[in-house]
C-alpha cells in the first residue's frame, strides 16, 4: 500500500494536448468553462495526449482543503484553486490503465517535473509505510485523512473499488 493526503475538492480529469485541454468531472461533464485558470495551467505543461486524474481543491491559509472556498471560486474566482494530480491513464494518447499505481505516479512525477512542485497543478507524492503515523500527523493539524492505495493496482475507470481506501480523520 501507499498512502496519500486526502484533499476536499472536486474529482476531475484533465485531458492536455498541448495548449488544448478539457477538464472533466467524475461523471464526464465538461467543466472546463468552471476552471479557465487551471485549464491554462495545464496547457502551460505543454503535455501530449495525456489524461491525468486530481482533485480540484482550494487551500485555506494553514494548507487544509477548503471545500466552501471552492464552491465560491466557481463564481469566477478560479485563481485561487489549485489541481492536485495523483494518476496518469494515459500518455501520447495511449492508455496506461494497465500499469501499477506505482508506475503510473513515477511517470506523472516526470512528466511534471518541478512544474509538479510549483502549482498551481501539483503532483501528490506519497509514502509507502506507517500510513497510521501519516494519518495521525494530518489529524492532528486539521486534515481530511489519508487514501491507502495498493501500489500494485491497475486503474479502475468509473467505479468503486478495494484498492482505494480513503481513511478519514
Amino acid at each position: 500500500w501507499i498512502f496519500e493526503m486526502k484533499f476536499d475538492g472536486y474529482r476531475a480529469v484533465a485531458a492536455a494536448s498541448s495548449e488544448q485541454v478539457r477538464i472533466y468531472t467524475r461523471r464526464g461533464q465538461d467543466w472546463t468553462a468552471r476552471f479557465p485558470t487551471l485549464a491554462a495551467a495545464i496547457g502551460r505543461l505543454d503535455l501530449d495526449g495525456a489524461l491525468i486524474d486530481g482533485e480540484i481543491v482550494a487551500i485555506d491559509e494553514k494548507g487544509r482543503s477548503d471545500f466552501n472556498a471552492l464552491q465560491n471560486a466557481l463564481d469566477g474566482r478560479d485563481s485561487i484553486l489549485s489541481y492536485f494530480v495523483f494518476d496518469l491513464l494515459e500518455e501520447h494518447g495511449t492508455s496506461l490503465r494497465r500499469l501499477s499505481l506505482r508506475r503510473r505516479k513515477a511517470r506523472l512525477q516526470e512528466l511534471l517535473g518541478d512544474a509538479g512542485r510549483r502549482g498551481p497543478v501539483f503532483f501528490v507524492d506519497h509514502v509507502d509505510q506507517n500510513g497510521a503515523g501519516m494519518l495521525a500527523s494530518l489529524c492532528e493539524k486539521g486534515f481530511e485523512g489519508v487514501l491507502a492505495k495498493r501500489a500494485g493496482s491497475t486503474y479502475a475507470s468509473g467505479k468503486r473499488s478495494r484498492s482505494w481506501v480513503k481513511i478519514k480523520c
